[in-house]
């Protein structure tokens, strides 16, 4: 026996009302893709976001002085003629530009040196079991989400 869900008119109504204001204010709710790049700043790292459209690595435009980049999607509406975004949402690791380096990796190019102890020691105490050693020279945990790019 075929079982009929009950329709919420209700629902139907106010989501007809809804359509029809998006549409006279001509917009709609719309599911966007940003692109979110890192690169060195004086203290800490800088970001920005440009909006792209699709999640393509192979189609990420990269300039010299960016160290990573990631994905993130998120919703934008139309209301009164003002767009409202949403929070990110769907968030990707970061793709680094660099070079992947194991603990061990670092401690046989650097550990002697007395430059990268703390590197080292942040390895080990947070258990990190790589990083990345970014084109700018900077070190970045690797965490499982995220990819290296080699360059």
């Amino acid at each position: 026996m075929v079982q009929r869900k009950k329709i919420n008119v209700p629902f139907l109504q106010l989501l007809l009302k809804l359509w029809q204001r998006a549409k006279r204010l001509g917009g709609f709710l719309m599911l966007k893709h940003y692109v979110e790049y890192m690169f060195p700043g004086v203290r800490v790292q800088e970001t920005s976001v440009r909006e792209i459209p699709e999640r393509d690595v192979s189609m990420v435009k990269i300039s010299d002085d960016h160290i990573a980049f990631r994905f993130f999607d998120r919703n934008e509406a139309v209301v009164d003629g003002e767009i409202l975004a949403g929070d990110r949402k769907n968030v990707s690791g970061w793709h680094y530009l660099g070079e992947k380096m194991t603990l061990k990796q670092v401690v046989m190019t650097y550990g002697n040196d007395g430059k990268h102890n703390t590197l080292i020691n942040s390895m080990v105490l947070e258990d990190w079991s790589a990083v990345v050693k970014a084109r700018s020279g900077q070190f970045f945990p690797l965490m499982p989400e995220d990819t290296v790019i080699d360059i």
